[in-house]
């Protein structure tokens, strides 16, 4: 908790008709912490959280090291460059254009107050949760694409995560396996 608010943080948000942050961002007892890398989605995303102070809005992909990477653009799919992302496994090759993007540990914005949270990256969710310094109450983790052609490829690494931190996998729900302690 932050000031009194639940904190959800959603990594990955996309585009704005799939916040699920933005949604919850209208309760007053909430605060948000957005993180989206792609630059198109963040245009989309910054008029909506301007003046909004239980909203953040981070233009920063959560990562493994800081630094930059090249986004590649495959829309709701996009990932990171050296990610084995569903867009990658499927094609071979990222079929549009790629973004610099910076990249940065779940840690540097995580004060240990995160009670909420969503891990949509296309590849990059182990990432997230090994410098993850918050253990919240209940964390919502993509793990394979709708037509289960894509598995993540960490997924033996979140499973192992999850129960070395006390949580137990509650819930399948769309392509997201929901964790809770």
């Amino acid at each position: 908790m932050r000031d009194g608010k639940i904190v959800l943080a959603e990594v990955g948000v996309g585009p704005v008709s799939m916040s699920y942050g933005l949604l919850v961002a209208k309760q007053p007892n909430v605060h948000v912490l957005l993180f989206e890398p792609h630059p198109i989605y963040c245009e989309q995303l910054r008029p909506l959280v301007a003046g909004r102070t239980n909203v953040e809005l981070f233009e920063v992909a959560i990562g493994d090291e800081p630094g930059k990477l090249t986004l590649y653009d495959e829309g709701t799919s996009s990932s990171l460059a050296g990610v084995a992302s569903p867009s990658e496994q499927h094609k071979g090759a990222h079929a549009r254009k790629g973004y610099e993007v910076q990249v940065a540990r779940m840690s540097q914005f995580d004060k240990g107050d995160i009670d909420l949270l969503r891990i949509d990256t296309e590849g990059s969710e182990f990432a997230c949760l090994k410098h993850l310094v918050s253990r919240p109450k209940q964390i919502v983790v993509e793990i394979y694409n709708d037509l289960a052609t894509y598995i993540n490829p960490c997924l033996f690494e979140i499973s192992e995560w999850a129960e070395a931190n006390g949580y137990r996998c509650v819930a399948v729900h769309d392509s997201d396996f929901v964790y809770e302690r």
